[in-house]
């Protein structure tokens, strides 16, 4: 997957950085690196920049794993690598607030 499909202002080696600073190990951060190559890849399918995404297109991405046929456990862990990426832009302050923040997957 391509590196620049992540707005200009940040770059996947900020989000990494970000993520080695939390303590993740290295495989938990890979894990959620591809995760949000994946959500961007999504979210570029559906012409919608990453900041500007909100709840329902959360949701809407949710609902697009499960027609992939992904399991819950998967669905969950691609949405925990998003939720981290919308925390960094939060604590860059390029957002306000998480989308992320009230998803909960059960299941």
């Amino acid at each position: 997957m391509k590196e620049n499909i992540l707005p200009d202002n940040i770059s996947l080696e900020a989000f990494k950085e970000y993520l080695l600073i939390q303590g993740y190990t290295t495989s938990t951060r890979t894990s959620f690196t591809m995760a949000l190559l994946r959500f961007a890849q999504w979210s570029l399918k559906e012409n919608i920049e990453l900041p500007e995404i909100g709840y329902n297109d959360i949701l809407a991405y949710i609902n697009y794993c499960k027609n992939l046929g992904n399991k819950q456990s998967t669905i969950r862990a691609n949405v925990r690598g998003v939720t981290h990426y919308y925390n960094f832009l939060v604590s860059r302050d390029e957002i306000k607030d998480n989308p992320c923040s009230n998803i909960t997957i059960r299941g």
